[in-house]
């Protein structure tokens, strides 16, 4: 899937990240949704694994899974 990455989006992987984290430190992973623009909307849903790790979908379609490690977080597409 093809999609630009702007500053508006960095910005909210930054936040989704950080509220993944939040949420594998209190061991509560949940799926959650973040409306971007009236035609965009992520989804985020975690990854059961030993460190915090989630898969992004774009208007329902996958984009990438990101994964934390000691280096900082891992993208891995399909």
């Amino acid at each position: 899937m093809k999609f630009n990455i702007t500053k508006r989006v960095e910005e909210l992987l930054e936040e989704i990240k950080a509220i993944v984290i939040d949420n594998f430190e209190l061991k509560q992973p949940q799926k959650f949704e973040i409306v971007y623009t009236k035609k965009k909307m992520f989804l985020v849903v975690p990854i059961p694994f030993n460190k915090p790790a989630f898969q992004l979908f774009v208007n329902d379609k996958f984009y990438k899974s990101y994964f934390l490690k000691e280096e900082g977080w891992v993208e891995l597409k399909e």
